[in-house]
């Protein structure tokens, strides 16, 4: 509870400190007296642990410099953007046509062919007459 809520434990009402750290039989509520008696000490109507203080403190000093470098570099970005930016300037772009080329023939193709990959194309798998026709399960290893 220390830690999650950052602040020291109060000691003005033990049966509601007992009832938030789920100390429920009369044991368990002996128990939290002891705990605070030997671990903690009380200060200004709180109970305090100086390992936990230096903990949260750490982790506060942190966090903030965290928060410090988050926003320089969000400042640093912010500011080679505005420098990284030409003027604008309205080019002309000069209309440019493409044309496909047949590799195997040097022909110019039509603007509305579409190429295609031979795993796209049907294979003609046919045998042709000058290939053998596997007959025996020996032929076609």
């Amino acid at each position: 509870m220390y830690y999650d809520t950052e602040q020291p434990l109060p000691a003005d009402d033990l049966s509601h400190l007992s009832r938030k750290l789920l100390c429920r039989s009369d044991d368990e509520k002996q128990a939290l007296v002891a705990i605070l008696d030997e671990f903690y000490t009380l200060d200004d109507g709180v109970y305090r642990h100086e390992r936990c203080d230096v903990e949260i403190e750490k982790y506060r000093a942190n966090k903030q410099a965290k928060a410090r470098a988050g926003k320089a570099s969000a400042a640093s970005r912010k500011g080679k953007s505005k420098r990284s930016k030409p003027a604008r300037k309205e080019h002309k772009s000069t209309p440019v046509e493409h044309v496909l080329i047949d590799r195997a023939t040097g022909e110019q193709l039509n603007k509305n062919y579409e190429l295609r990959t031979k795993n796209q194309e049907l294979i003609d798998k046919t045998p042709r007459p000058e290939q053998k026709i596997p007959t025996t399960e020996v032929d076609q290893w």
